[in-house]
């Protein structure tokens, strides 16, 4: 004998309310008011402005404009409750308060999307009241005086990230030279900000990214460690007695003022962070990783660059 499968419905939320929903629905447009009005007073999971709308279509309008007002109560300034409510007050009668709450909802959301459903009624509305004489104009503030004008999204910042320019970098190096970010525009920049030779994890950096130095030249860029350490401290890391190779320069940043300006401090700890930071053939920044932890993906670095490299080709110097 076949045995008998019960399939297993998943959950989806607000599943249940929507047949709930459109369970009442069938109800209305059955003639089936009775069963209806029982079945919508238990129904407490459906949306508010639904509830109302229902309630209008069984000409409860004093059920209906209850729940409306208790909608907007619970959602003050907010744009679907308030029009859900001029509708309702309009429908029960009440017009001269539903044109009242218009007004109100016009300067609220003098730009709301028309395309709306409800906009598109209230619209239809409003030219109604008009064609009988009433203007909300007359009763809104201007566009340049109303308190609840929208902000000029301009002020706010761009719209899409863009890269920005790297802040200058001058110090000396381990080796009494002076090293100058300047001085090597035409080439992309990798810049590891550590936290001295005390830190094992920058270590581990500083000999992961050392020994791809032959790959970053090859992706036409300069690698550069720039440490917490004064310049003695950070000299005799550069020359340790245990061997370890650190090829790239390595600058000396005790006062933190070069980690300062890429933002590689915590305001609120006073602390430096580790940074990774790469700067274009342009002089721009990138991509930068500020963290409690050193960035140690150098294959990501690689990858970044070879991006980098496509976006901003070299220019062929003229012979």
């Amino acid at each position: 004998p076949a045995r008998s499968r019960r399939r297993r419905t998943p959950t989806v939320p607000g599943l249940d309310e929507a047949i709930a929903e459109l369970e009442l629905h069938q109800l209305i447009l059955q003639g089936k008011t009775d069963e209806a009005r029982a079945a919508l007073d238990k129904a407490s999971g459906i949306r508010k402005e639904s509830q109302v709308r229902l309630w209008l279509k069984l000409d409860q309008h004093e059920k209906a404009e209850s729940v409306a007002r208790e909608a907007v109560k619970a959602d003050e300034n907010q744009y679907l409750p308030l029009a859900c409510l001029v509708e309702t007050l309009a429908a029960v009668g009440k017009v001269d308060e539903a044109r009242d709450h218009y007004t109100r909802l016009l300067e609220l959301a003098p730009r709301a999307d028309r395309d709306l459903p409800i906009a598109k009624r209230l619209d239809a509305l409003a030219a109604t009241w008009t064609a009988q004489g009433w203007s909300a104009a007359a009763c809104c503030e201007s566009d340049e005086t109303s308190s609840t004008r929208a902000s000029d999204l301009t002020t706010l910042g761009p719209l899409t990230w863009s890269p920005y320019a790297a802040e200058p970098i001058r110090l000396e190096d381990t080796g009494g030279e002076i090293w100058d970010l300047g001085e090597h525009r035409g080439r992309n920049v990798v810049i590891l900000f550590f936290l001295g030779g005390s830190c094992a994890h920058c270590m581990q950096q500083l000999a992961l990214f050392g020994k791809a130095m032959a790959d970053l030249q090859s992706l036409d860029a300069d690698l550069v460690a720039i440490s917490t350490d004064d310049l003695e401290t950070a000299r005799l890391l550069k020359q340790n007695q245990e061997g370890v190779d650190f090829p790239m320069p390595m600058l000396a940043d005790p006062e933190l003022a070069t980690f300062r300006l890429y933002r590689c401090v915590d305001d609120f700890e006073k602390l430096p962070l580790h940074g990774t930071i790469l700067v274009d053939r342009k002089g721009d920044v990138r991509f930068q990783r500020i963290s409690a932890e050193p960035f140690l993906d150098v294959e990501f670095v690689k990858r970044e660059l070879t991006r980098m490299n496509r976006l901003s080709p070299s220019q062929a110097q003229p012979e």
